[in-house]
């Protein structure tokens, strides 16, 4: 989980004051707080603080109760760079849902919302597009008082701290590895009777043979965080083990460095005390290969206000470069990770970006002519947040791409394995919170109502981990 982003919250008059240093002086006040976040209550600041802040490389922050954030002021306050409005106190949730109602109609790309100190429990229907922590600043008296009575405080750390309460699901892999164990052998007649003398009954689940000629290569998995029922599920029903036929450390390119393999029988009790091992070989053509082309050709299709849920697919860009140059679609992309925007910005002239989750859409209701989640499905923390916001910002008509992949094996050599984990984890964070299936966006997209599913396509075996479900507003 990302770390709060910290705002150093002073008075108005501190800030005003901190504003007549020149930009070095702020930012090295910044740095020694420790942050970029500089937060204040009360009237906004003039325009010329707020330019002389930001310069500094500020990142300002409004904070108090809903009746002090004066809404005509939000959109005139962030026109000149990013504000970070932190709604701090708002014990009646009617008087907070009708302030949000009204905001996400003025929602500017520069304009964000984050929660304060105050338990989930006071306004669950505000979640907030950043996690903060507010630091200089004592809690809310509203606060105590409302949590002084409630037999959860101990155990609610919004009750104790200054961090948003956010519930975030534990983040996991989507790929797992088959690790080859010993040499090759000569098959025997039809492969069928192979089994690894000494393996405990309890492991026969976790080999697998890769038939390749006459000779069998035996791979083990030894993922602790898999089940023997995520293994069979993802191997076996799925059809997910990929032969790692690339020699490099991070895989970028699927089509070129994977190779399919095809199961020629699943691993299972032959009822005698016997066991069958599951039994794989090489199978041809690209599915990989097969499902983009499909999904550029969708993507080529588009025209209008395009809302992207995501802006991390930089495999898209060209086609999407190539549909924004010819003026056939206005692109917005909701992005949560600086970096990831950071490279479509340089690669995708003329589009809109700006950094927010998709539970919390910076667009008017409405306005979307498509909504898109590219291999972003898997990443949201609030499936159901996430699709009534694409649902209020899609038009009627609108239609919508939810495209994601469900997780995979690698059958590796120990040194492909090897140069794997060289990789620091720092580069490869999980940042996936399900391995779904079609059957989960499918789901979520009923579950609103308000959109017709025209196409469903789920991982099969045979084919590429990846599914794609489309559907129209009503």
């Amino acid at each position: 989980m990302a770390s709060p982003l910290v705002i150093a919250v002073r008075t108005r008059q501190a800030v005003v004051q901190l504003a007549e240093q020149s930009p070095a002086r702020i930012r090295r006040a910044l740095v020694t707080q420790g942050t970029r976040g500089l937060g204040w209550r009360g009237a906004p600041l003039p325009a010329d603080v707020r330019s002389r802040l930001r310069a500094g490389g500020a990142v300002l922050a409004w904070v108090g109760a809903v009746q002090s954030l004066d809404i005509n002021m939000l959109s005139v306050i962030s026109e000149g760079g990013p504000l970070l409005v932190v709604v701090e106190s708002a014990p009646s949730s009617a008087a907070l849902a009708a302030w949000l109602a009204t905001v996400s109609m003025q929602r500017s790309p520069t304009l964000r919302l984050a929660r304060g100190p105050l338990p989930r429990c006071l306004h669950p229907e505000f979640r907030g597009d950043l996690q903060v922590q507010l630091s200089g600043s004592a809690l809310p008296v509203a606060q105590v008082a409302a949590c002084s009575r409630c037999a959860l405080r101990h155990a609610c750390a919004g009750a104790t701290s200054g961090t948003a309460v956010l519930p975030r699901a534990q983040p996991v892999s989507n790929q797992f590895d088959w690790v080859q164990t010993g040499p090759a052998l000569v098959a025997p007649l039809g492969a069928q009777a192979v089994w690894p003398q000494g393996v405990p009954a309890a492991e026969r689940m976790r080999h697998l043979w890769l038939l390749e000629g006459d000779r069998l290569r035996r791979f083990h998995c030894a993922a602790a965080a898999w089940s023997d029922a995520d293994l069979a599920h993802t191997t076996d029903e799925l059809g997910q083990a990929w032969l790692d036929v690339s020699s490099k450390a991070r895989l970028d390119d699927f089509a070129a460095d994977l190779a399919p393999l095809r199961q020629l029988h699943p691993a299972e009790d032959n009822g005698d005390g016997s066991w069958r091992p599951g039994v794989w070989r090489r199978d041809h053509g690209d599915p990989f290969g097969a499902e983009e082309t499909r999904l550029l050709a969708l993507i080529g299709g588009l025209r209008g206000l395009i809302v992207d849920i995501g802006a991390g697919p930089i495999r898209y860009l060209q086609t999407l470069s190539d549909l924004i140059v010819r003026g056939h679609v206005r692109y917005l992309a909701v992005e949560p990770d600086l970096p990831a925007l950071e490279r479509t910005a340089a690669a995708l002239p003329g589009a809109l970006l700006t950094q927010g989750i998709g539970e919390q859409l910076p667009v008017r209701t409405g306005q979307a002519d498509h909504v898109l989640m590219l291999r972003s499905f898997n990443h949201l923390h609030d499936v159901p947040a996430a699709f009534a916001e694409a649902t209020r910002v899609a038009r009627p008509g609108a239609s919508l791409l939810v495209v994601d992949n469900v997780a995979f094996g690698l059958l590796r050599t120990p040194s492909q394995l090897a140069r794997a984990h060289a990789v620091p984890v720092s580069e490869t964070p999980f940042e996936h919170y399900r391995n779904a299936n079609a059957d989960a966006a499918l789901a979520a997209i009923e579950h609103t109502g308000q959109w017709t599913v025209t196409e469903v396509r789920a991982v099969v075996p045979g084919a590429a981990n990846q599914w794609l479900v489309r559907a129209q507003k009503r």
